[in-house]
């Protein structure tokens, strides 16, 4: 299995372009593995992408990731699902007017997505859950 590391940040960007703190500054200056995208992972072997960060489409650009069957999310807190808006329409083609689900992997505790995100989950996707999940 070949996961890539999409982002190892946490809830804010490194380098924050209105943060002046030593972290921050140096990472602007030596970027690359200094500079930090929003929390996601990338298992290459079944196109599962888990967690979509509000800079997703970044963090798919810099890993060269441009296939995504399988989507998860480990929790609902917005750092981890703010970039739904961009994964959200990938399963669907809009000149053709259809579209190819994007299956959505998901424990029973977040069932709540559904009601965020209804058209990815219900028109585009197909709902999973864990049944050995009992944290509901």
């Amino acid at each position: 299995m070949k996961l890539k590391i999409a982002g190892s940040g946490g809830m804010f960007l490194i380098p924050n372009p209105f943060c002046k703190c030593p972290v921050c500054q140096e990472a602007r200056i030596k970027r690359g593995r200094y500079e930090r995208l929003g929390p996601s992972l990338y298992i290459e072997d079944i196109g599962m992408l888990i967690d979509t960060p509000e800079d997703i489409a970044v963090a798919c650009d810099r890993q060269g990731i441009s296939r995504i069957d399988y989507l998860s999310i480990s929790h609902k807190d917005p750092d981890h699902t703010r970039g739904m808006r961009i994964v959200e329409p990938l399963g669907y083609d809009c000149i053709a007017g259809k579209g190819t689900p994007i299956q959505f992997i998901a424990l029973r505790r977040y069932q709540c997505l559904e009601r965020r995100w209804p058209v990815l989950l219900s028109e585009y996707s197909e709902l999973h859950f864990n049944q050995q999940d009992k944290l509901c």
